[in-house]
């Protein structure tokens, strides 16, 4: 696997390594900008400037695929770069291609020279790449949209020790109510937590529990702080778990106005498949287009609310607490959907795209 940031160790400390990781230099990721002042002849520099680190990329990236004498090349959009790099690779060594598609790999970039790079691209990768993988419907919907190609669904994948093993009381301590979110808080979310924050102004004994590496001055920048905000260091993800199964409600926010709304409408944050396996109910707040409202929606996996409004947040709060069938209901239902998210089943779809991938090729070389 090759990566900018590889993970270090190898795997978590509670999942074996599943790949020999190598770093990529980011040297030459980086576009020119020499100072013109006639705005045309500017943004044709920068568009060279991106071309010429893709060159880059791809020269380096193709060392590493003679070492392993690779027989498929994957793609993810992580970077700008790799995609139309790998393109390149998978043309001159004539390996099949497949791209996974983490994010949308247009609009993930802000607008711009990379934004324009990769709607120029699209077209071409997409054309060239046996199979494309995508994390849920609504990105397969925006790209068959887009290119025509369907795109084959591989879930973020959910570890076994998100599932808990004993049925926990509800509420978990009896004297007050929890909400809980583990992980970064930034734009994408921002707006959603000072809805949630308004509604429990006018709540009782509810607080809202927060586990991340962001230091309270960060998430006070966003407006995150008060009485009923509880902030706490960032846990290992065995202790992410651990503290999910107790929570009285997980908190899925995503913003309602935000500069990457485009990219906000198809995501599927990671952490979505470890709500659903927890066995507590989760809260989506949501604008109604995005997957995670839909999606959660659909299946009835919680209780979605899909507008920028505080009262129906302390609505939604108030029946989660009061009717207790629905919430058992929900936190059943959620469970049932979080099988699509198990790793056995992601492993399963990933080898199918990949053998299938290889068969072709071969059949093509016979």
């Amino acid at each position: 696997m090759l990566a900018d940031q590889p993970p270090f160790p190898q795997g978590a400390a509670f999942e074996p390594a599943f790949a020999n990781y190598r770093t990529l230099s980011q040297r030459h990721l980086q576009w020119r900008s020499n100072g013109w002042t006639n705005e045309s002849v500017a943004r044709l520099d920068r568009f060279a400037g991106v071309f010429h680190s893709v060159v880059q990329r791809a020269r380096e990236i193709s060392r590493h695929v003679a070492d392993f004498n690779a027989s498929v090349l994957i793609a993810c959009t992580a970077s700008p770069f790799d995609l139309p790099a790998c393109t390149l690779i998978a043309l001159r060594r004539r390996l099949p291609l497949i791209t996974y598609l983490f994010d949308d790999p247009i609009y993930q970039w802000m607008p711009g020279p990379l934004r324009t790079f990769a709607r120029m691209w699209e077209p071409i990768w997409s054309r060239i790449a046996t199979s494309i993988i995508v994390p849920n419907e609504a990105m397969q919907e925006e790209f068959a949209a887009r290119r025509h190609r369907k795109a084959i669904i591989v879930r973020n994948p959910v570890p076994a020790g998100a599932f808990p093993k004993i049925e926990q009381a509800w509420p978990a301590i009896p004297t007050e109510f929890r909400i809980v979110y583990t992980g970064s808080v930034y734009h994408a979310q921002s707006d959603a937590f000072l809805n949630l924050l308004r509604a429990l102004d006018t709540l009782d004994r509810w607080s809202l529990h927060i586990y991340t590496s962001q230091s309270d001055a960060e998430l006070k920048a966003y407006g995150i702080h008060g009485p009923k905000v509880c902030r706490h260091d960032h846990v290992d993800q065995a202790e992410s778990y651990a503290r999910q199964h107790s929570a009285d409600v997980l908190f899925l926010p995503l913003a309602f106005r935000s500069a990457i709304q485009d990219v906000l409408r198809t995501s599927a944050p990671m952490k979505m498949g470890e709500y659903l396996a927890s066995g507590r109910p989760i809260l989506v707040h949501a604008p109604p287009e995005t997957f995670i409202a839909r999606h959660i929606g659909s299946y009835r996996a919680g209780f979605v609310v899909d507008s920028a409004d505080a009262m129906q947040l302390a609505d939604a709060l108030r029946r989660i607490r009061s009717h207790p069938e629905e919430r058992r209901a929900a936190c059943q239902n959620a469970l049932r959907l979080a099988q699509a998210y198990t790793v056995d089943r992601a492993r399963q779809v990933f080898w199918d795209v990949i053998t299938a991938a290889t068969d072709r090729d071969a059949e093509r070389h016979a």
